[in-house]
C-alpha cells in the first residue's frame, strides 16, 4: 500500500524529487520556467484558495498552476435567483 504524503508546514521545504537536484532557471516539474506574477484578491478569496490549497496537499501557487493547466477544474455552482 502507498503512504499517503503527509502535510507539510507552510515553513518546511517541498519534498525533493528523488534523481532530481533543484537548479534555479531550470523547469522542474513542467516544460518551463515558473515566473512571477501579482493578483489582486480580497481576503476571502485568498483564504478559499489556501483552504483549497491545503486540501490537495498543494501550495496557493501550485493550485492555481494546476488550475491554469487543466489538471484540476474548476465547477460552476448552479445559479440561483440571488446572485443577479
Amino acid at each position: 500500500m502507498s503512504q499517503k504524503p503527509s502535510k507539510r508546514q507552510a515553513n518546511q521545504r517541498k519534498q525533493a524529487q528523488k534523481g532530481l537536484k533543484s537548479l534555479r532557471g531550470q523547469p522542474e516539474m513542467y516544460d518551463e520556467v515558473k515566473q512571477r506574477y501579482t493578483f489582486a484578491l480580497t481576503p476571502t478569496a485568498r483564504a478559499e484558495i489556501q483552504k483549497m490549497s491545503q486540501q490537495f496537499n498543494l501550495s496557493s501557487s501550485e493550485l492555481i498552476e494546476r488550475i491554469g493547466r487543466g489538471l484540476v477544474l474548476l465547477v460552476h455552482p448552479p445559479s440561483s435567483s440571488e446572485d443577479v
